[in-house]
């Protein structure tokens, strides 16, 4: 049985060259989490991608801050700020 977030692929050629591939703990699965950079850098991505105008970094803390917080009101303030 696989874990999931891994893969495995086969790849046959037209000229019958067969390529293998595994990848047993895929970036991002859960024995191979991201980083906190990574993060942060997925969700500018995802920002930037999706046309979001607003202060990502302020966003990203208010989300790494979230278990201190009272409530969600900033978190839903900055991203609903910069919305497109």
């Amino acid at each position: 049985m696989r874990e999931i977030g891994s893969v495995g692929l086969r790849l046959r050629t037209r000229d019958g060259l067969v390529h293998d591939v595994d990848v047993p703990a895929a970036t991002g699965s859960r024995l191979n989490p991201l980083s906190d950079e990574q993060l942060e850098a997925k969700l500018a991505d995802a920002a930037r991608f999706s046309g979001f105008k607003g202060d990502v970094r302020r966003l990203a803390d208010a989300i790494w801050r979230i278990e201190e917080a009272e409530d969600v009101d900033e978190i839903m303030r900055l991203a609903s700020a910069g919305a497109a």
